[in-house]
């Protein structure tokens, strides 16, 4: 299972000629299933090398639907059954079932030396009669031979609602195109994918469709794999809508290309995995570059359009400590970080990645044992009242999280990876102490977090309204420090998401006591009485992230704080909470990168 918070792997295993294994469980539903919203589906596609043509659509859940009506052309060059085929056309057609698939032995055919039939897909694999276990032999048996192209034998996909019955010369031409094909439909990020498979001659074609407009189909990225025997063969691109067809993409090669030969390279057993991932395309808003730039000097955040109307508009932050130019000149170089930002970061996490090594490596993969029992109940009846549920204000929730045990381990990490000579980001403008988790490899235990555990809690508690329809789809997820000398207390602020998640891990400290004051205003800071909250160690604290607030300064010691931002694409692609507008100019990111969390 491959899992980096925003993509989805699936594989698909094809146990027959015909390139793919329908499900028979009779009790799956033929509809197409609602999609669901979390991030990770996994399944295996595999392609027998001996097909003689995988021309198939398929998809990776068990749910098997006819692909669509009958056609015309199809319809033209056969005979539609409609009505019951006499008892003794059907004791005919019966004669060519293959005692191993069920399918049906179609000339040339060939009988071992006591006249049993096998079909040839199977014969392949045979080294005796699987009727009298006696030698297969190679007699092509004439009379069966002229009695099929007397008949008519109803198309594989009759199960599924395909009514013809057509001559042995048109049944495998029709097969492979068949509007009853089974398509079994893979479902992830509120979307139904397909992955389409072509064999012409010696070549295969492999291409991702989206049952969708283009527009929708644009929004995501998805790459296509070969794996094996110390290789990789990538292809990477958008999925096609299926209103546009694939023969054209097919046609220029636009899509997974690789012979016979390469295929063998990365084969096993005659069988070709292919790994599919699917991921949005995450970007971040054109503010981001220029906007919310929070200046220390002034404990301030301005936005910058030009220095001319930095200087008319932040004229009253001059004092005998800081001149505009001052910090004018800051703020470039905050631009000039932020510019870099997505490679720099992508640096980074290459080189922890290839060389530090974890004091506590068990950390790294999510684990329900890190989680106090309390916090699990609570989460698995989210819409239920729980006495570990407590209220502190408007919107403002407190919890037991993690274990005591959990926490020690936890920033014993973090010391250790603090103390390595491996890069460290800050955490964002406001925090010059902490270390980004989804650097350091903590993403699928976030994701794990996040889709589990709160975002469930986060629907039930605060509805639609903030997380939206696509749930809480990404986050940003870091912890910060702080400690006397360094970094002791945050300012007033709202956070880039939708919900933060704040929980209080150790160590030893006295003060920092959180405040919070009433909801942002766009470009507006509104004092308000403050509600506090008294942080403790292994709590956490869940808020709406426009809801400003700040913390108080530590006394003594020094805390660690774990902070999730959580983000619903629905929701800041329809306004963007750091300008407060629609964000019509959008950025992609990696593909391993939430960004800000908006999909164009």
């Amino acid at each position: 299972m491959k899992s980096n918070g925003n993509s989805t792997t699936f594989t698909v295993h094809d146990r027959l000629g015909a390139a793919i294994a329908p499900n028979t469980n009779s009790n799956v539903p033929t509809n197409l299933p609602q999609p669901p919203t979390t991030t990770t589906t996994t399944t295996t596609c595999s392609i027998n090398l001996s097909t003689p043509n995988c021309q198939q659509i398929i998809t990776t859940n068990t749910n098997i639907m006819p692909a669509g009506s009958l056609s015309s052309a199809t319809a033209a060059s056969s005979s539609v059954a409609t009505s019951t085929s006499s008892n003794q056309h059907q004791d005919l057609v019966n004669l060519f079932e293959c005692p191993v698939c069920f399918d049906y032995a179609l000339p040339p055919i060939l009988q071992c030396q006591s006249g049993h039939i096998v079909c040839s897909q199977c014969r392949q694999k045979l080294s005796s009669c699987p009727t009298c276990r006696g030698p297969l032999g190679n007699i092509r048996n004439l009379g069966m031979e002229k009695v099929a192209d007397t008949i008519l034998f109803p198309c594989k996909y009759q199960t599924n609602g395909c009514l013809l019955s057509l001559t042995h010369k048109h049944k495998l031409e029709h097969e492979d195109s068949c509007d009853f094909r089974p398509v079994m439909m893979q479902s992830c990020f509120g979307h139904h994918f397909m992955l389409v498979l072509e064999k012409q001659d010696q070549q295969f074609f492999a291409i991702v469709q989206l049952i969708g407009t283009r527009q929708q189909a644009e929004k995501f990225v998805y790459r296509l794999e070969l794996n094996g025997n110390k290789r990789r063969l990538t292809w990477e691109s958008t999925p096609k809508s299926i209103h546009e067809g694939i023969q054209q993409a097919i046609l220029i090669s636009d899509c997974l290309v690789f012979d016979g030969a390469t295929a063998l390279l990365f084969s096993e057993n005659g069988n070709l995995a292919i790994n599919i991932i699917m991921s949005k395309t995450f970007c971040r808003c054109s503010c981001f570059f220029k906007g919310n730039i929070y200046l220390e000097q002034v404990r301030s955040h301005v936005h910058y359009i030009s220095d001319d109307r930095f200087r008319e508009d932040y004229k009253n932050l001059i004092s005998s400590e800081n001149s505009l130019e001052q910090l004018l000149n800051a703020v470039h170089e905050e631009i000039r970080r932020r510019e870099t930002h997505d490679a720099d970061a992508r640096k980074r996490k290459d080189q922890i990645k290839k060389g530090y090594q974890p004091l506590h490596s068990d950390l790294y993969t999510f684990q329900p044992k890190f989680l106090s029992e309390n916090f699990k109940q609570l989460c698995s009846q989210p819409k239920f009242p729980s006495e570990y549920l407590k209220k502190l204000g408007n919107g403002i929730f407190s919890m037991p999280v993690f274990t005591n045990d959990f926490c020690t381990q936890f920033i014993e990490e973090l010391k250790h990876f603090e103390a390595s000579p491996m890069p460290k980001g800050r955490p964002n403008t406001m925090n010059n102490y902490g270390i980004l988790l989804d650097e350091l490899g903590f993403t699928s235990f976030i994701d794990e977090l996040r889709n589990q555990y709160l975002n469930p809690l986060a629907q039930a508690l605060y509805g639609e309204e903030y997380v939206g329809t696509t749930g809480l789809d990404s986050h940003k997820a870091f912890v910060v420090s702080y400690k006397i000398g360094q970094d002791v207390d945050l300012d007033y602020h709202y956070d880039n998401a939708e919900i933060t998640f704040n929980v209080s891990l150790g160590d030893q400290f006295e003060g920092g006591d959180l405040y919070f004051g009433t909801m942002a205003k766009p470009h507006r800071t509104v004092f308000s009485n403050f509600t506090f909250v008294e942080h403790k160690p292994t709590i956490g604290v869940l808020h709406r992230a426009q809801h400003l607030h700040g913390s108080e300064p530590i006394t003594s010691g020094e805390r660690y704080n774990l902070i999730i931002w959580m983000r619903s694409s629905s929701k800041r692609s329809q306004l963007c909470p750091m300008c407060w507008q629609t964000p019509e100019c959008l950025v992609p990111v990696d593909s391993d990168s939430y960004g800000d969390g908006m999909i164009k």
